[in-house]
């Protein structure tokens, strides 16, 4: 069942511009948010914009200007995974495998001392780190099994080249890391508004994502952010197709994964396997699933779980297996220790029950996630099961790594459910306003017939047809809202 609600746009992105104001009522809504700003006896209109992507575009310039006047703070420090990908990116550039690593060492050092010295003290811990670990060959682990991890993700460092040949490499890098966040923030965007979602519900999404703790983790000069931005391309890309424009979803799906393969070949293999999984679930338990566009969907994931499978194998990158003994061995460099399965399944409860304790004392961040889940369940469950399938990969990736401190870092696509969940609450709420509007003004909601008129007839019994039950037969969404149940 379809919940004819009073919001505009019925659909967005199919019956009306993606990027545009909500609907057909825009002058009355118009006039009511007219405001004027007063300077003395000057009296200055002033009018909000109606616009989804003025909107967008005022919360990016916001979040860039925080992104911009906190260099280094929003980071903790350097990340051992950073030196690694620096060290691929000036290889990149031409640098020698000592010159990238010499460099690679000198910012890794250089942000130590900046993060655990005061002013006194951290020329001393630069050149202490530089000679230690100049004088070591690198910085540990530096097992040639080890950095084949970071070689067989060349994404990123490709990605980040000419960032850094441009602006110099803390700077380029800066600069790559506040494109990926509103690239994430914009792409949010469009897929709640191709799920159906008004203005305030996109908008929602994208100030979502830039206050969970994806805003942390997009920040970081780690594959993080490009692997969110292509995990986000992956959903877009299925909504597509479930809503029937196959051709522009196969495209946009497989850009993205192919994106993603390169920056983290095992995060887009298991998510493909998750899309194929959640969607064949939910065609075996409903009906309303049964149907040409999901299997189009769940065939075309469960293709890519094969070939992004057999590709890693042949190109002799690390498999499942190599990530245990990484684990196990202390990055290889002690004995494979025997039950290595078993050891890792004692593991995870260790890491579940650590990161269960950790969300105890702050249970904010989960009781919104569990919120927008149910929020997906309830309204809107074509995005919810491809929301779905994606923190189900970020909850894989946590249990095949559970490592105690990483924690959220591993399973951080799991966010995605407050994202794209908590924004429906903005329709419900704007649709319950609506109806409040519409009683106490006297007249009928947005889409509501009028004067005890039949759908789809006017007042004085005549028939109006414009196009509204052809696109409801078309699309049943057309003439819904983002607030849908079943």
């Amino acid at each position: 069942m379809t919940v004819n609600a009073p919001l505009r746009p019925a659909t967005a992105g199919w019956s009306e511009p993606v990027f545009g104001g909500d609907g057909a009522d825009g002058t009355a809504r118009a006039a009511a948010t007219a405001r004027v700003l007063r300077l003395g006896r000057v009296v200055v209109p002033l009018r909000w914009p109606r616009s989804l992507a003025a909107w967008a575009l005022i919360v990016s310039v916001i979040a860039t200007a925080v992104m911009v006047g906190e260099p280094g703070k929003i980071r903790d420090t350097t990340w051992n995974d950073t030196y690694r990908y620096i060290t691929a990116i000036e290889r990149d550039l031409g640098k020698s495998d000592a010159q990238a690593r010499a460099i690679a060492l000198d910012y890794y050092c250089t942000d130590l001392a900046r993060t655990t010295g005061n002013a006194a003290t951290r020329a001393g811990i630069r050149s202490g780190c530089i000679a230690q670990w100049t004088a070591a060959g690198g910085l540990p682990p530096n097992k040639p099994r080890f950095n084949l991890i970071f070689d067989s993700r060349p994404g990123y460092p490709l990605l980040a080249a000419p960032f850094v040949a441009g602006f110099g490499l803390n700077r380029g890098l800066a600069v790559l890391s506040v494109l990926l966040t509103l690239l994430a923030g914009w792409g949010v965007v469009l897929l709640i508004r191709l799920a159906g979602g008004g203005t305030l519900a996109a908008l929602a999404g994208m100030v979502a994502l830039y206050t969970l703790p994806t805003w942390f983790w997009l920040n970081q000069f780690l594959t993080e952010a490009p692997t969110l931005v292509c995990t986000i391309a992956v959903l877009i890309g299925a909504m597509l197709m479930l809503r029937g424009r196959t051709r522009l979803g196969l495209i946009v799906s497989t850009i993205a994964y192919v994106c993603g393969f390169v920056v983290r070949y095992s995060t887009f293999s298991v998510q493909a396997g998750c899309m194929a999984l959640t969607i064949g679930l939910l065609a075996w338990w409903s009906r309303e699933w049964r149907n040409r566009r999901a299997v189009l969907l769940a065939a075309y994931s469960a293709g890519l779980l094969i070939v992004l499978t057999l590709l890693p194998t042949a190109f002799g990158w690390p498999g499942f297996k190599d990530s245990l003994e990484d684990t196990f061995t202390n990055h290889y460099t002690e004995p494979t220790p025997p039950n290595l399965y078993g050891k890792w399944l004692a593991l995870n409860k260790h890491f579940w029950l650590a990161t269960a304790k950790n969300y105890l004392h702050d249970p904010l961040v989960p009781a919104l996630l569990v919120l927008g889940a149910v929020l997906l369940w309830r309204f809107r469950r074509d995005l919810g099961a491809i929301v779905g399938a994606a923190a189900l990969t970020g909850l894989a990736s946590a249990a095949a790594h559970p490592l105690t401190s990483q924690l959220d870092r591993l399973y951080y696509q799991a966010y995605l459910l407050g994202v794209c969940g908590l924004p429906i609450l903005a329709d419900l709420i704007r649709r319950q306003t609506g109806v409040l509007e519409a009683v106490r003004g006297g007249r009928a909601a947005p889409g509501a017939p009028s004067d005890g008129a039949k759908d789809g007839e006017t007042k004085d019994g005549s028939t109006k047809d414009d196009g509204t039950r052809a696109r409801r037969k078309a699309d049943p969404d057309a003439a819904g809202s983002f607030v849908r149940s079943t």
